[in-house]
Protein backbone atom coordinates (compact mmCIF):
# COMPACT_ATOMS: atom_id res chain seq x y z
CA UNK A 1 0.00 0.00 0.00
CA UNK A 2 2.81 2.17 0.60
CA UNK A 3 4.28 1.91 -2.67
CA UNK A 4 1.47 2.30 -4.27
CA UNK A 5 0.70 6.34 -2.55
CA UNK A 6 4.73 6.32 -3.36
CA UNK A 7 3.84 6.07 -7.45
CA UNK A 8 0.87 8.37 -7.20
CA UNK A 9 2.60 10.90 -5.13
CA UNK A 10 5.15 11.34 -7.98
CA UNK A 11 2.43 11.44 -10.39
CA UNK A 12 0.94 14.05 -8.61
CA UNK A 13 3.70 15.95 -8.67
CA UNK A 14 4.48 15.71 -12.37
CA UNK A 15 0.71 16.75 -12.54
CA UNK A 16 1.75 19.89 -10.05
CA UNK A 17 4.44 20.32 -12.46
CA UNK A 18 6.82 20.81 -9.40
CA UNK A 19 10.36 21.36 -10.74
CA UNK A 20 13.08 19.19 -9.80
CA UNK A 21 15.85 21.10 -8.40
CA UNK A 22 14.23 24.06 -7.91
CA UNK A 23 13.67 25.37 -3.91
CA UNK A 24 10.21 24.63 -2.16
CA UNK A 25 8.43 25.65 0.50
CA UNK A 26 5.97 22.71 2.41
CA UNK A 27 3.87 24.46 4.57
CA UNK A 28 3.84 21.89 7.49
CA UNK A 29 0.99 22.29 10.62
CA UNK A 30 2.02 19.60 12.89
CA UNK A 31 -1.25 18.06 12.26
CA UNK A 32 -1.14 14.09 10.06
CA UNK A 33 -2.20 15.59 6.95
CA UNK A 34 0.77 18.12 6.40
CA UNK A 35 3.73 15.46 8.57
CA UNK A 36 2.59 12.97 5.59
CA UNK A 37 3.28 15.54 2.83
CA UNK A 38 6.46 16.97 4.59
CA UNK A 39 7.55 13.09 4.71
CA UNK A 40 7.01 12.42 1.08
CA UNK A 41 8.56 15.07 -0.41
CA UNK A 42 11.50 14.94 1.79
CA UNK A 43 12.14 11.45 0.11
CA UNK A 44 11.50 12.68 -3.22
CA UNK A 45 13.66 15.61 -2.57
CA UNK A 46 16.43 13.38 -1.37
CA UNK A 47 15.78 11.48 -5.04
CA UNK A 48 15.94 14.26 -7.02
CA UNK A 49 18.20 17.15 -5.18
CA UNK A 50 15.43 19.47 -4.72
CA UNK A 51 15.76 21.86 -1.24
CA UNK A 52 12.96 22.09 0.54
CA UNK A 53 12.06 24.07 3.70
CA UNK A 54 9.08 23.49 6.12
CA UNK A 55 7.34 26.42 7.11
CA UNK A 56 4.71 26.51 10.37
CA UNK A 57 3.16 29.87 11.15
CA UNK A 58 1.79 30.17 14.71
CA UNK A 59 -1.81 31.75 15.04
CA UNK A 60 -3.44 34.32 17.41
CA UNK A 61 -5.49 31.40 18.20
CA UNK A 62 -6.28 28.44 18.70
CA UNK A 63 -4.23 28.36 22.03
CA UNK A 64 -2.60 25.26 20.99
CA UNK A 65 -0.37 27.09 19.16
CA UNK A 66 2.80 26.67 20.56
CA UNK A 67 2.40 22.35 20.82
CA UNK A 68 1.67 22.38 16.90
CA UNK A 69 4.75 25.02 16.58
CA UNK A 70 6.67 22.01 18.69
CA UNK A 71 5.54 19.22 16.60
CA UNK A 72 6.71 21.37 13.27
CA UNK A 73 9.75 21.85 14.30
CA UNK A 74 10.51 18.48 15.60
CA UNK A 75 9.40 17.14 12.24
CA UNK A 76 11.86 20.01 10.46
CA UNK A 77 15.20 18.10 13.02
CA UNK A 78 13.77 14.72 12.30
CA UNK A 79 14.20 14.97 8.12
CA UNK A 80 17.12 17.45 8.82
CA UNK A 81 15.16 19.88 7.02
CA UNK A 82 15.51 24.30 7.66
CA UNK A 83 12.91 25.59 9.24
CA UNK A 84 11.06 28.71 9.21
CA UNK A 85 8.33 29.65 11.66
CA UNK A 86 6.04 33.00 11.90
CA UNK A 87 3.94 34.57 14.80
CA UNK A 88 1.05 36.07 14.61
CA UNK A 89 1.38 39.87 15.52
CA UNK A 90 -1.80 39.85 17.33
CA UNK A 91 -0.30 37.67 20.17
CA UNK A 92 -2.68 34.97 21.92
CA UNK A 93 -6.22 35.44 21.49
CA UNK A 94 -9.16 34.27 24.09
CA UNK A 95 -11.74 33.95 21.46
CA UNK A 96 -11.94 32.64 18.24
CA UNK A 97 -10.80 34.40 15.21
CA UNK A 98 -12.48 34.23 12.07
CA UNK A 99 -11.01 31.12 9.87
CA UNK A 100 -10.32 33.71 6.54
CA UNK A 101 -8.29 36.02 8.75
CA UNK A 102 -6.52 33.11 10.20
CA UNK A 103 -5.99 32.10 6.48
CA UNK A 104 -4.88 35.36 5.29
CA UNK A 105 -2.52 35.88 7.75
CA UNK A 106 -0.96 32.39 7.03
CA UNK A 107 -0.38 32.71 3.40
CA UNK A 108 0.99 36.09 3.95
CA UNK A 109 3.66 34.60 5.88
CA UNK A 110 4.29 31.50 3.51
CA UNK A 111 4.19 34.22 0.29
CA UNK A 112 6.90 36.18 2.30
CA UNK A 113 8.86 32.60 2.53
CA UNK A 114 8.30 31.96 -0.78
CA UNK A 115 10.26 35.22 -1.99
CA UNK A 116 13.33 34.91 0.87
CA UNK A 117 14.00 31.31 -0.15
CA UNK A 118 13.52 32.38 -3.86
CA UNK A 119 11.04 29.05 -3.83
CA UNK A 120 8.82 27.30 -7.05
CA UNK A 121 5.83 27.52 -4.96
CA UNK A 122 3.93 25.98 -1.76
CA UNK A 123 3.46 22.70 -1.05
CA UNK A 124 -0.05 22.21 1.03
CA UNK A 125 -1.16 18.96 2.36
CA UNK A 126 -5.22 19.33 1.35
CA UNK A 127 -6.23 15.75 0.26
CA UNK A 128 -9.53 14.18 -0.91
CA UNK A 129 -11.35 14.50 1.74
CA UNK A 130 -10.59 17.97 2.10
CA UNK A 131 -12.02 18.84 -1.61
CA UNK A 132 -15.22 16.59 -0.64
CA UNK A 133 -15.75 18.98 2.35
CA UNK A 134 -14.72 21.84 0.36
CA UNK A 135 -17.35 21.57 -2.48
CA UNK A 136 -20.11 20.57 0.28
CA UNK A 137 -19.37 23.84 1.84
CA UNK A 138 -19.32 25.84 -1.70
CA UNK A 139 -22.51 23.82 -2.32
CA UNK A 140 -24.33 25.23 1.13
CA UNK A 141 -23.36 28.57 0.38
CA UNK A 142 -24.42 28.92 -3.72
CA UNK A 143 -21.45 28.66 -5.67
CA UNK A 144 -21.29 28.55 -9.35
CA UNK A 145 -19.30 25.57 -11.14
CA UNK A 146 -16.22 27.12 -11.10
CA UNK A 147 -16.45 27.23 -7.21
CA UNK A 148 -17.84 23.86 -6.87
CA UNK A 149 -14.91 22.68 -9.19
CA UNK A 150 -13.02 23.17 -5.86
CA UNK A 151 -8.76 23.09 -4.92
CA UNK A 152 -7.07 22.69 -7.93
CA UNK A 153 -3.62 20.62 -8.17
CA UNK A 154 -2.03 23.83 -9.07
CA UNK A 155 -2.86 27.35 -8.30
CA UNK A 156 -1.20 31.11 -9.12
CA UNK A 157 -1.25 32.71 -5.85
CA UNK A 158 0.34 36.31 -5.32
CA UNK A 159 3.24 35.61 -7.74
CA UNK A 160 3.90 32.16 -6.56
CA UNK A 161 2.29 29.14 -6.98
CA UNK A 162 0.27 26.55 -4.61
CA UNK A 163 0.97 22.98 -5.03
CA UNK A 164 -1.46 20.40 -4.34
CA UNK A 165 -0.11 16.50 -4.61
CA UNK A 166 -2.30 14.85 -2.07
CA UNK A 167 -5.88 15.65 -3.45
CA UNK A 168 -6.86 12.38 -4.49
CA UNK A 169 -5.41 10.46 -1.39
CA UNK A 170 -7.96 9.84 1.21
CA UNK A 171 -7.22 11.16 5.17
CA UNK A 172 -6.73 7.55 6.30
CA UNK A 173 -4.59 6.77 3.98
CA UNK A 174 -2.39 9.58 5.12
CA UNK A 175 -3.00 8.59 8.60
CA UNK A 176 -1.43 5.23 7.96
CA UNK A 177 1.61 6.67 6.33
CA UNK A 178 2.62 8.23 8.85
CA UNK A 179 1.97 5.36 11.55
CA UNK A 180 4.06 3.19 8.83
CA UNK A 181 7.04 5.33 9.12
CA UNK A 182 7.16 5.92 12.52
CA UNK A 183 5.81 9.59 12.96
CA UNK A 184 4.28 11.48 15.40
CA UNK A 185 1.29 14.69 14.73
CA UNK A 186 -0.20 16.84 16.43
CA UNK A 187 -4.46 16.50 17.07
CA UNK A 188 -6.19 19.91 16.75
CA UNK A 189 -8.80 19.56 19.16
CA UNK A 190 -10.66 22.48 17.61
CA UNK A 191 -11.31 20.08 14.62
CA UNK A 192 -14.00 18.42 16.77
CA UNK A 193 -16.15 21.50 17.27
CA UNK A 194 -19.05 20.77 15.14
CA UNK A 195 -20.06 24.77 15.61
CA UNK A 196 -17.60 25.37 12.78
CA UNK A 197 -19.18 24.51 9.44
CA UNK A 198 -16.46 22.98 8.15
CA UNK A 199 -16.02 20.21 11.19
CA UNK A 200 -20.18 20.26 11.41
CA UNK A 201 -20.02 19.24 7.31
CA UNK A 202 -17.09 16.64 8.23
CA UNK A 203 -18.46 15.37 11.29
CA UNK A 204 -22.36 15.58 10.75
CA UNK A 205 -23.26 15.50 6.89
CA UNK A 206 -20.80 13.44 5.43
CA UNK A 207 -21.36 10.13 7.96
CA UNK A 208 -25.52 10.80 7.14
CA UNK A 209 -24.71 11.01 3.49
CA UNK A 210 -22.48 7.99 3.85
CA UNK A 211 -25.16 5.70 5.39
CA UNK A 212 -26.87 6.51 2.74
CA UNK A 213 -24.39 6.06 -0.20
CA UNK A 214 -21.25 4.31 1.13
CA UNK A 215 -19.18 5.80 -1.82
CA UNK A 216 -20.13 9.50 -1.82
CA UNK A 217 -16.79 10.69 -1.51
CA UNK A 218 -15.61 9.26 -4.29
CA UNK A 219 -18.38 10.32 -6.42
CA UNK A 220 -18.13 13.48 -5.17
CA UNK A 221 -14.41 13.73 -6.14
CA UNK A 222 -14.85 12.71 -9.25
CA UNK A 223 -17.34 15.35 -9.94
CA UNK A 224 -15.20 17.92 -8.75
CA UNK A 225 -12.89 16.82 -11.20
CA UNK A 226 -15.67 16.66 -14.06
CA UNK A 227 -16.64 19.79 -13.30
CA UNK A 228 -12.76 21.19 -13.58
CA UNK A 229 -12.66 19.81 -16.91
CA UNK A 230 -15.26 21.81 -18.46
CA UNK A 231 -14.38 24.85 -16.53
CA UNK A 232 -10.56 24.45 -18.19
CA UNK A 233 -12.60 23.61 -21.94
CA UNK A 234 -14.83 26.51 -21.83
CA UNK A 235 -11.67 28.94 -20.52
CA UNK A 236 -9.74 27.77 -23.52
CA UNK A 237 -12.81 28.61 -26.15
CA UNK A 238 -13.29 31.87 -24.39
CA UNK A 239 -8.99 32.81 -23.71
CA UNK A 240 -8.89 31.85 -27.46
CA UNK A 241 -11.99 34.24 -28.33
CA UNK A 242 -10.32 37.13 -26.60
CA UNK A 243 -6.80 36.82 -28.03
CA UNK A 244 -8.77 36.75 -31.56
CA UNK A 245 -10.97 39.76 -30.45
CA UNK A 246 -9.50 41.84 -28.22
CA UNK A 247 -11.80 45.01 -26.58
CA UNK A 248 -13.58 46.72 -27.31
CA UNK A 249 -16.48 43.81 -27.90
CA UNK A 250 -19.93 43.68 -28.62
CA UNK A 251 -21.86 44.60 -25.45
CA UNK A 252 -25.52 43.19 -27.08
CA UNK A 253 -23.64 39.82 -28.28
CA UNK A 254 -22.21 39.21 -25.14
CA UNK A 255 -25.38 39.85 -23.50
CA UNK A 256 -26.99 37.39 -25.74
CA UNK A 257 -24.69 34.50 -24.59
CA UNK A 258 -25.47 31.54 -22.39
CA UNK A 259 -25.04 32.85 -18.50
CA UNK A 260 -22.01 30.35 -17.80
CA UNK A 261 -20.17 31.90 -20.94
CA UNK A 262 -21.09 35.38 -19.68
CA UNK A 263 -19.31 34.43 -16.27
CA UNK A 264 -16.36 32.65 -17.81
CA UNK A 265 -15.79 35.49 -20.05
CA UNK A 266 -15.44 37.97 -17.19
CA UNK A 267 -13.16 35.50 -15.24
CA UNK A 268 -11.05 34.91 -18.19
CA UNK A 269 -10.59 38.97 -19.35
CA UNK A 270 -9.85 39.69 -15.83
CA UNK A 271 -7.41 36.99 -15.49
CA UNK A 272 -5.88 38.20 -18.54
CA UNK A 273 -4.52 41.51 -17.06
CA UNK A 274 -4.14 40.31 -13.57
CA UNK A 275 -3.27 36.78 -13.59
CA UNK A 276 -3.44 36.09 -9.67
CA UNK A 277 -6.54 35.27 -7.57
CA UNK A 278 -9.47 35.16 -9.85
CA UNK A 279 -12.88 37.12 -9.44
CA UNK A 280 -14.97 35.87 -6.94
CA UNK A 281 -18.71 34.82 -8.45
CA UNK A 282 -20.32 37.68 -6.17
CA UNK A 283 -18.67 40.43 -8.07
CA UNK A 284 -19.10 38.52 -11.27
CA UNK A 285 -22.55 38.49 -10.40
CA UNK A 286 -22.64 42.56 -10.05
CA UNK A 287 -20.75 42.70 -13.23
CA UNK A 288 -23.25 40.77 -14.83
CA UNK A 289 -26.31 42.92 -13.46
CA UNK A 290 -24.27 46.16 -14.36
CA UNK A 291 -23.33 45.17 -17.77
CA UNK A 292 -27.11 44.02 -18.55
CA UNK A 293 -28.63 47.28 -16.96
CA UNK A 294 -30.03 49.77 -19.39
CA UNK A 295 -27.35 52.46 -19.84
CA UNK A 296 -25.13 53.50 -22.47
CA UNK A 297 -21.97 54.42 -20.31
CA UNK A 298 -20.25 54.31 -17.41
CA UNK A 299 -16.94 52.63 -15.64
CA UNK A 300 -17.20 50.18 -13.08
CA UNK A 301 -13.75 49.40 -11.19
CA UNK A 302 -12.76 46.38 -9.89
CA UNK A 303 -9.36 44.57 -6.96
CA UNK A 304 -5.93 45.17 -8.50
CA UNK A 305 -6.53 48.55 -10.77
CA UNK A 306 -8.63 47.08 -13.51
CA UNK A 307 -11.72 48.96 -14.71
CA UNK A 308 -14.58 47.86 -16.55
CA UNK A 309 -16.44 50.07 -18.80
CA UNK A 310 -18.93 50.29 -21.44
CA UNK A 311 -19.63 53.07 -24.07
CA UNK A 312 -22.93 52.33 -26.38
CA UNK A 313 -22.82 49.19 -27.55
CA UNK A 314 -19.53 48.52 -26.80
CA UNK A 315 -17.55 47.28 -23.59
CA UNK A 316 -14.14 45.97 -22.28
CA UNK A 317 -11.67 45.56 -19.47
CA UNK A 318 -8.64 47.79 -19.10
CA UNK A 319 -5.85 48.39 -16.53
CA UNK A 320 -6.75 51.29 -14.88
CA UNK A 321 -3.72 54.08 -15.45
CA UNK A 322 -1.57 55.45 -13.06
CA UNK A 323 -3.19 59.49 -11.87
CA UNK A 324 -0.01 61.66 -13.38
CA UNK A 325 -0.86 65.70 -13.43
CA UNK A 326 -1.62 66.96 -16.43
CA UNK A 327 1.33 68.94 -18.11
CA UNK A 328 0.41 72.76 -18.81
CA UNK A 329 -1.18 73.84 -22.33
CA UNK A 330 1.54 74.60 -24.53
CA UNK A 331 1.38 77.31 -27.35
CA UNK A 332 2.19 76.02 -30.97
CA UNK A 333 5.23 77.81 -32.43
CA UNK A 334 3.81 78.95 -35.65
CA UNK A 335 7.15 80.11 -37.38
CA UNK A 336 10.41 77.59 -37.55
CA UNK A 337 10.40 74.67 -35.47
CA UNK A 338 9.48 73.78 -31.85
CA UNK A 339 9.08 70.92 -29.23
CA UNK A 340 6.82 69.88 -27.18
CA UNK A 341 6.72 67.34 -23.69
CA UNK A 342 4.18 65.67 -22.59
CA UNK A 343 3.30 64.34 -19.41
CA UNK A 344 4.10 60.52 -19.86
CA UNK A 345 7.71 61.92 -20.86
CA UNK A 346 6.79 61.84 -24.87
CA UNK A 347 8.51 64.66 -26.95
CA UNK A 348 7.16 66.07 -29.72
CA UNK A 349 8.86 68.06 -32.75
CA UNK A 350 7.01 70.83 -34.95
CA UNK A 351 8.04 71.67 -38.05
CA UNK A 352 6.51 74.12 -40.63
CA UNK A 353 7.83 73.59 -44.17
CA UNK A 354 6.35 74.21 -47.78
CA UNK A 355 4.38 71.40 -49.24
CA UNK A 356 5.49 69.19 -52.30
CA UNK A 357 3.79 69.27 -55.52
CA UNK A 358 2.59 65.69 -55.42
CA UNK A 359 -0.43 65.34 -52.51
CA UNK A 360 -0.83 61.43 -52.31
CA UNK A 361 -3.78 60.78 -49.45
CA UNK A 362 -1.71 57.13 -48.86
CA UNK A 363 1.82 58.55 -48.12
CA UNK A 364 -0.27 60.58 -45.41
CA UNK A 365 -1.43 57.62 -43.94
CA UNK A 366 1.28 55.66 -44.05
CA UNK A 367 3.35 58.22 -42.51
CA UNK A 368 0.22 58.31 -39.67
CA UNK A 369 0.95 54.84 -38.81
CA UNK A 370 4.22 55.81 -38.16
CA UNK A 371 3.29 58.73 -35.59
CA UNK A 372 3.95 61.41 -38.36
CA UNK A 373 1.22 63.77 -38.68
CA UNK A 374 1.16 65.91 -41.77
CA UNK A 375 -1.59 69.09 -41.64
CA UNK A 376 -2.75 72.11 -43.70
CA UNK A 377 -0.36 74.89 -42.00
CA UNK A 378 -2.91 77.56 -43.91
CA UNK A 379 -5.72 76.18 -42.16
CA UNK A 380 -4.28 75.36 -38.64
CA UNK A 381 -3.78 78.85 -37.67
CA UNK A 382 -3.05 80.80 -34.39
CA UNK A 383 -4.26 81.12 -31.94
CA UNK A 384 -3.54 77.14 -30.76
CA UNK A 385 -2.40 75.17 -27.84
CA UNK A 386 -1.48 71.26 -27.01
CA UNK A 387 -3.27 70.05 -24.28
CA UNK A 388 -4.44 66.71 -22.78
CA UNK A 389 -8.03 65.27 -23.33
CA UNK A 390 -10.68 66.98 -22.07
CA UNK A 391 -14.08 65.41 -21.28
CA UNK A 392 -16.69 66.72 -24.05
CA UNK A 393 -14.14 66.93 -26.86
CA UNK A 394 -15.40 66.34 -30.42
CA UNK A 395 -13.28 65.66 -33.23
CA UNK A 396 -13.78 65.25 -36.99
CA UNK A 397 -12.12 62.16 -38.37
CA UNK A 398 -10.84 62.27 -41.83
CA UNK A 399 -14.04 61.42 -44.38
CA UNK A 400 -16.50 62.61 -41.80
CA UNK A 401 -18.64 65.04 -42.49
CA UNK A 402 -19.60 66.06 -38.72
CA UNK A 403 -17.42 65.90 -35.51
CA UNK A 404 -18.06 63.07 -33.32
CA UNK A 405 -16.92 62.44 -29.77
CA UNK A 406 -13.55 61.76 -29.27
CA UNK A 407 -13.85 59.38 -27.27
CA UNK A 408 -15.94 57.08 -28.91
CA UNK A 409 -13.25 57.89 -32.07
CA UNK A 410 -10.76 56.79 -29.53
CA UNK A 411 -12.25 53.50 -28.26
CA UNK A 412 -13.27 52.45 -32.40
CA UNK A 413 -9.73 52.60 -32.53
CA UNK A 414 -9.18 50.11 -29.98
CA UNK A 415 -6.95 52.92 -28.01
CA UNK A 416 -6.58 51.43 -24.55
CA UNK A 417 -8.07 53.18 -21.39
CA UNK A 418 -4.87 54.04 -19.91
CA UNK A 419 -3.62 55.60 -23.55
CA UNK A 420 -6.89 57.39 -24.12
CA UNK A 421 -6.41 59.77 -21.08
CA UNK A 422 -2.55 60.28 -21.77
CA UNK A 423 -2.80 61.51 -25.42
CA UNK A 424 -2.27 65.30 -26.32
CA UNK A 425 -4.67 67.04 -28.67
CA UNK A 426 -3.48 70.06 -30.79
CA UNK A 427 -6.81 72.51 -30.90
CA UNK A 428 -7.19 75.91 -32.37
CA UNK A 429 -9.87 78.05 -32.84
CA UNK A 430 -11.47 76.12 -35.58
CA UNK A 431 -11.60 72.68 -32.68
CA UNK A 432 -9.54 69.94 -32.70
CA UNK A 433 -7.09 69.81 -35.48
CA UNK A 434 -5.00 66.45 -34.55
CA UNK A 435 -4.66 63.93 -31.50
CA UNK A 436 -1.18 63.68 -31.45
CA UNK A 437 0.25 60.15 -33.21
CA UNK A 438 -2.86 59.15 -34.06
CA UNK A 439 -4.84 61.22 -36.87
CA UNK A 440 -5.25 64.27 -38.49
CA UNK A 441 -9.15 66.04 -38.58
CA UNK A 442 -10.88 66.28 -42.09
CA UNK A 443 -10.85 70.20 -42.11
CA UNK A 444 -6.75 70.22 -41.26
CA UNK A 445 -5.62 67.81 -44.04
CA UNK A 446 -3.85 68.36 -46.87
CA UNK A 447 -5.02 69.55 -50.24
CA UNK A 448 -3.61 69.97 -53.83
CA UNK A 449 -3.84 73.70 -53.14
CA UNK A 450 -1.75 73.59 -49.85
CA UNK A 451 1.18 75.62 -50.06
CA UNK A 452 2.84 74.71 -46.28
CA UNK A 453 2.58 72.49 -43.81
CA UNK A 454 2.89 71.25 -40.39
CA UNK A 455 4.65 68.13 -39.46
CA UNK A 456 4.16 66.43 -36.22
CA UNK A 457 6.54 63.65 -35.28
CA UNK A 458 7.33 61.85 -32.10
CA UNK A 459 11.21 63.05 -31.12
CA UNK A 460 13.42 61.36 -28.20
CA UNK A 461 11.86 61.94 -24.80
Amino acid sequence: MMERLWKRFVRNLHRCRVQPGVPLVVAVSGGPDSTALAHLLHRWAQATATPLTLAHYVHAWPPTGAWEAAYAEGLAQALGRPFVVGRSPRGPSERPIPEAELRRERMQFLVRTVRQAGAQGIALGHHRDDQVETFLLRLLRGSGPYGLAGMRWRQPFQGTFLFRPLLNVPRTVLRRYIHTVGLHAFEDPSNEDVSRLRNWVRHRLLPWMEAVEPRVRVRIFRLTRWLDQDQRALAAVVRRRLRERPPPWDLEEWRRLPRSLRVVWLREAYRDLRPGRPLGLRLIRALVRWLRRPGGHGRMRLPQGVVVWKDGPTWGLETAPTTAPSPPDWTVPWEGEGTYTDGVGQRWVFVRKPCSSAVDPAVFQAMAKRGILVMDAERVVPPGVIRRRRPGDRFQPLGMDRPVRLRRFLIARKIPYGVRLQLPVLETASGIAAVLGLAVAEWARVRPETRWVWEVRRGEA
